[in-house]
This record gives structure tokens, sequence and C-alpha cells, in this order.
């Protein structure tokens, strides 16, 4: 068992033998459908503290994105390695894929306003399809409305038609505390190293204790929170912080069910609990919510394979290698599945 930025890869018995399972055909990649990277926003003020805010305002607006079925989005980790490139929008486009469209952008944050700049450029031709300023009021609220209409204008131009249930989703979660949204956003930096770092672990629930103290309604800092607490067994832990991980994923159930957040915790604390088809059935419902999310395909691909369910796992690991371009292990998985299925020339 290897836990690797949020995700779980399982290392399967080689040449295993099994019924194929088919697993439905939605869940492979559609290389027709639109397909969008988001690089890193530029952060013009050039300060550290400023940077949390304009990552987290990155991290968000992909959160955003996942929530559309019918738009490709490449992976926050592959994507990363862009900020401040020099790199040209078809070489980087190349570089991840084949993607059909780039979106970059600026942030600058006064003590009581907030500006954003983004653009959406063609990657084959480079040239530019859409531009917007934003100019609002520095408000929880509005970072969060300026998310959704971001998500909204792009997938609009991208000639994607949203669902009645995505748009609900897309106005969903968020706090109206400023300071809350703060902790939550440096309890997002530390995400990758609360997985293996006991100290990162702690200080991420510092931060979000803090932040659902100033807002009780906050959902996605239960969620998160409630993920800290599922990877403690991997770091040395008692196993018990997994029932800890149950109860905020059910805090953040109950306050918005159609979130994905609370629905991925839940999966994560029945995986550490080896309640396979608890967790299965939870990611499940956490796709259907999400269904571009790239980690919570990885998470899903790997139940699936702990319960046998070797070609309805292939699919998702499929799906999430080609979300995570830059990222070895989806790819790893795919290899390992296959050889489990003694497909050792695709592996």
């Amino acid at each position: 068992l290897l836990g690797i930025g949020g995700g779980v890869l399982w290392l399967l018995p080689s040449g295993s033998s099994e019924t194929p399972v088919e697993g439905p055909g939605t869940w492979s990649f559609d290389a027709d459908l639109p397909s969008i990277a988001v690089l890193p926003f530029d952060d013009l003020n050039r300060s550290d503290s400023t940077l949390v805010f304009v990552d987290g305002l990155h991290d968000h607006l992909l959160s955003q994105l996942h929530k559309i079925g019918s738009l490709h989005v490449i992976s926050r980790q592959s994507v990363l390695q862009y900020r401040g490139s020099d790199k040209s929008i078809p070489t980087i486009a190349g570089e991840l894929g084949g993607v059909a469209t780039i979106l970059e952008g600026t942030v600058q944050r006064s003590p009581d306003r907030v500006f954003v700049n983004v653009q959406l450029i063609d990657a084959a031709t480079d040239g530019h399809l859409w531009s917007q300023e934003y100019d609002r009021p520095l408000t929880a609220d509005n970072v969060f409305a300026l998310q959704a209409e971001l998500a909204e204008e792009i997938t609009q131009k991208l000639g994607v038609r949203l669902t009645a249930a995505e748009e609900a989703r897309l106005r969903g979660g968020g706090t109206g505390s400023l300071r809350a949204l703060d902790l939550y956003d440096e309890a997002l930096t530390l995400r990758p190293a609360a997985s293996g770092n006991r100290e990162a672990n702690e200080r991420v629930e510092r931060l979000l204790r803090e932040a659902n103290d100033l807002d009780p309604d906050f959902l996605e800092a239960y969620a998160l929170l409630g993920g800290c607490f599922a990877v403690r067994s991997q770091i040395g832990y008692p196993r018990a912080w997994a029932d800890s991980a149950l109860v905020m994923a059910q805090k953040a159930l109950a306050l918005d069910s159609l979130q994905a957040a609370g629905w991925v915790t839940l999966g994560m604390a029945h995986a550490q609990l080896d309640r396979l088809e608890d967790s299965r059935r939870a990611l499940l419902r956490a796709l259907e919510l999400a269904p571009g999310q790239p980690d919570l395909i990885g998470n899903l691909a790997g139940t699936n394979v702990d319960l046998a369910r070797y070609e309805e796992g292939l699919l998702l690991a499929v799906r999430t290698s080609r979300l995570n371009p830059h990222q070895p292990v989806p790819k790893l998985l795919v290899a390992l599945i296959n050889s489990a299925l003694g497909r050792w020339e695709e592996a």
C-alpha cells in the first residue's frame, strides 16, 4: 500500500485472472470532449501571503471545473510546473497531452479589493478566444461567487452546456468568512505534505479547526479536515482516527450532500477501516458530483482493484492518467492492472 499525493496505489498480484467486469463506458476519457489546462495564476503582489490566496483561488476554480461532466480538465499537479514558464502555449499544450485550450491569469489582492484578469487561449494557434477582467470588493462571498462565474464563463466559451444540477453545484459550498477562507487556503498548501508528515498534518488540523470555529457551516473545511484524519494511520497515528474522519465527512454531507467533498472524505475513511464496498459506493457518488476530479478517479480506480474489479479499475486508471499527464503514479497503476490481467505488452 503506497499513499501518494492523496491518492492510494494498490500493488497487484501479477498474472491473476478473472472474468472481465465491464465498467461504465462513460468513465473512459473521450478525446473529443472540450479540454482545458488552467495554468497557475500569477500573483501580482509578489508576496508569500498573497500567493497562498492566489493558489487557493486557482485550486477552487479547478474544483469548480471538475464538477462539469463534459469537460476534460488537466490536474493541478500537472500544471504547477508551468508557473512562470517561458514555454509557448502550443508547447505547453503538447506536453499536457494535446489539451485544446489554456487558461492563464493574474490576481492582485488589496486590503479591500481583488482584481482578476484571465484569458482563454486556443492551444494550437496561440490565439486568444476570450479575456475578462474582474474587480470586486474583497469578501469571501465574492471570491466564491467569482469562481462560479469564471467556471460558467469558461464552459460557455468552450461550447459546453451546463445541466441544471451542475449549475446548482457550482453555487454550493464556500464560506462567508474571509479569515476562514484564508485559513483554509493555507491548509490547502500543506495538504500534500500532510499525508506523509505528522507536523504538517497537525498544522492542517489547527488551521481547519479555527476555520470551522469561525464558520461552522464551512463544509469544505470539514471535508479537508476529515481527509487529514483519514491518512493518519499511514504516518503512525492510531487507526481510530478514521472514525474521526467519518464524523467530519458526515458534518460536510449534512451541510450539502450534493457537493463531492464530503463523499470523497467518507470514501477515504471507509477505506482506512477496510470497508471497501462502502468506500466504493461513497466514491462512486462523489464521481457523479465531480466527474472530472483526477485524485478522486484515481482513488476509485484503486478501490475497484482492491475489490478485484480490475477491468473497471483499468478504465478509471487510464482516465486519471490522461488527466495527470506529468504524474507517474497513474501510469504505474495502469501498468500494474494490465500485469494483473496478464496483458504484458500493454503493461
